[in-house]
């Protein structure tokens, strides 16, 4: 993720963000498998989802969004797990 998506969410602009991270994530998964996991990674690794209860409480919405795009792209429903079959 660039610096400019990690601005957004330290800021909790979740609303924000989750537009430019889905398109990152679906021009990774275009580009392939290996760059969608490394976007990926850069996503799930932020440091705030968790970071107290309040962070907590207000990043949940953002988490079980990112969960659920990246369940969508490279799930087991995904289609390049189609293609692996």
């Amino acid at each position: 993720m660039t610096s400019e998506f990690i601005r957004l969410l330290n800021q909790g602009q979740y609303q924000t963000v989750m537009p430019l991270v889905e398109q990152a994530l679906r021009q990774a998964a275009l580009e392939s498998p290996g760059r969608l996991t490394e976007v990926a990674r850069s996503a799930v690794a932020w440091k705030g989802f968790f970071a107290g209860d309040t962070e907590a409480r207000e990043s949940e919405p953002w988490f079980r969004w990112l969960f659920a795009i990246l369940q969508e792209l490279a799930g087991i429903d995904s289609p390049a797990a189609h293609g692996c079959r």
